[in-house]
């Protein structure tokens, strides 16, 4: 498990996880509403910011999924 932060809708920066480099490509599962099922996307690692984590963009979303993520992304705590 991978803790995500800074969700947006192109992409999320994450906690640094061991073996994880700038140029990997990700399958995540995105929770939004605890009773909700996950969608999956897929990510690259973009960018390495050493203590303060990982970049990561989403690759190309398909439009249903792209909904989904604006509203998760709209219902985070500000």
């Amino acid at each position: 498990m991978i803790v995500a932060r800074d969700l947006s809708q192109g992409g999320m920066r994450v906690e640094r996880f061991s073996g994880l480099e700038v140029g990997d490509r990700l399958h995540l599962a995105i929770y939004g509403a605890p009773d909700h099922e996950p969608f999956l996307v897929w990510a690259t690692v973009m960018r390495d910011d050493g203590p303060r984590g990982m970049a990561l963009v989403f690759d190309e979303v398909h439009p249903q999924l792209a909904g989904q993520l604006e509203k998760v992304v709209a219902d985070l705590p500000s």
